[in-house]
C-alpha cells in the first residue's frame, strides 16, 4: 500500500479514474504533460504522490490526530467474516503491526506516525519538518 500511495493520491489529485486506467501510469504522465506543459517523469509523479500523503498526514497530526485512535478498526472491518476463503479470521490482531510497517514505508515515525524529518527534507517540506519536530 505505501509502494502505491503515490500513484493512487496522483489519481485523486488530478480527478483521474483508476478504474478507467486499470492502473496504468504511463498514459497519465502522457496526458498530464501535454496539457501542462511540464515534462513530469514517473519518479517526480510518485514523489509529488508520496508529497501529498505526507503533508496531508502533518497536517492531521497538527491538528490533533491522534496515532492510537488512528490504528483501530471499525467493527465492521475488524471483524471476522462468517464465510468465504478468510472465514473466522479478523483483521484486527495485526491491525497496529499493518499500521507500523505503512507508516515505516511512508518514511514516518513508526510510533507517531510523524513524517520523519528526513522524509520532509527529500520531499521538499523541509519548513514542516521544524513544524513538526522541532
Amino acid at each position: 500500500m505505501a509502494k502505491a500511495a503515490g500513484r493512487w493520491l496522483i489519481y485523486d489529485a488530478i480527478g483521474v479514474c483508476n478504474l478507467f486506467l486499470y492502473g496504468r501510469i504511463g498514459p497519465i504522465i502522457e496526458i498530464l504533460n501535454d496539457v501542462t506543459g511540464w515534462d513530469f517523469t514517473l519518479q517526480e509523479l510518485l514523489d509529488t504522490g508520496h508529497r501529498i500523503a505526507t503533508l496531508a498526514r502533518a497536517f492531521n497530526i497538527r491538528h490533533g490526530l491522534d496515532p492510537e485512535k488512528d490504528n483501530t478498526v471499525s467493527p465492521r472491518l475488524g471483524s471476522a467474516p462468517v464465510d468465504g476463503p478468510a472465514q473466522g479470521k479478523s483483521v484486527e490482531p495485526v491491525h497496529r503491526k499493518m499500521a507500523q510497517v505503512y507508516y515505516k514505508e511512508m518514511g514516518w515515525d513508526e510510533k507517531t506516525s510523524k513524517p520523519l524529518p528526513e522524509t520532509l527534507k527529500r520531499l521538499g517540506l523541509d519548513k514542516v519538518a521544524k513544524d513538526l519536530w522541532e
